[in-house]
């Protein structure tokens, strides 16, 4: 049993007392600590992109402000909007 659980922890990226800890806290198995890990890493991930998105469009802004076009106007819109269908997409794994 001590094996399984070391196992458990591992792949939920837990030390066995933190583990044991959490697993007890929720009343969960490991599988559900590893969604919940990974759900918390992407959104962390979608949060830092989210960011870089603002500040390029800002600069994105500043610059069409002086030269009255700029192409770079699209790939910023693109990955804002390839954040955008990311953070959907995970909204909707949450709903499931």
């Amino acid at each position: 049993m001590l094996t399984e659980l070391s196992e458990q922890a591992a792949a939920a990226g837990l030390s066995l007392p933190r583990f044991l800890v959490e697993s007890g806290q929720r009343g969960s198995a490991g599988g559900q600590l590893r969604q919940q890990r990974w759900f918390a890493e992407e959104l962390m991930v979608i949060g830092r992109r989210l960011a870089e998105i603002s500040t390029d469009l800002v600069r994105v802004a500043d610059m069409q402000d002086v030269s009255g076009h700029d192409d770079h106007l699209y790939s910023v819109l693109d990955r804002h909007l390839s954040t955008l269908e990311r953070v959907l997409n995970l909204l909707d794994e949450l709903d499931k």
